[in-house]
């Protein structure tokens, strides 16, 4: 049986990771390509999540800023960026599980996968498997473990509703 390895502990000098903390909000159509949609374009509900200030500016202390989810087009992996960049992949739209409202759907099927990028699971990254292969065709099966996973949400009540991911 073959021991099984814990991610690294972060040192004193690491900072605390930053929680997926984000909301749903639709993504302003007129920044979407119109090749694929009709015109006047529906809108289609994005997922935002926050980032903290001081990742992107360490010189004072502010509120975090907000940065789209979306699957990257050619990689399917999960990434995370202002709207100009979003823009160019998939956005969207995300939704919760018909049946529970619990699980993380994209594109309106709860097809996420784990993919270990690091091997002894110190590095793992989440992508999108649109097909529900294990994402075969972009031959990940054969480099890397691919796991099929549920991101499952969290309320967290602040004045406002927001949701973390697990």
């Amino acid at each position: 049986m073959r021991r099984k390895e814990l991610p690294k502990k972060l040192n004193d000098r690491d900072t605390t990771p930053h929680p997926f903390t984000g909301f749903y909000l639709p993504f302003p159509t007129e920044d979407l390509p119109y090749d694929t949609r009709p015109i006047p374009a529906p809108p289609i509900l994005g997922l935002v999540s926050t980032v903290p200030f001081d990742a992107i500016c360490r010189t004072k202390p502010e509120k975090p800023k907000l940065n789209w989810i979306y699957a990257d087009r050619k990689t399917r992996e999960l990434r995370y960026g202002p709207r100009v960049e979003a823009r160019e992949h998939v956005v969207g739209p995300w939704d919760w599980t018909e049946d529970d409202e619990q699980g993380l759907t994209l594109n309106g099927e709860e097809c996420l996968v784990a993919v270990e990028e690091e091997e002894g699971g110190y590095g793992w990254a989440v992508y999108w498997d649109e097909e529900d292969d294990r994402l075969k065709g972009y031959g990940m099966a054969k480099k890397h473990r691919v796991l099929r996973c549920s991101l499952e949400r969290r309320l967290h009540e602040d004045n406002r509703r927001m949701i973390e991911v697990e």
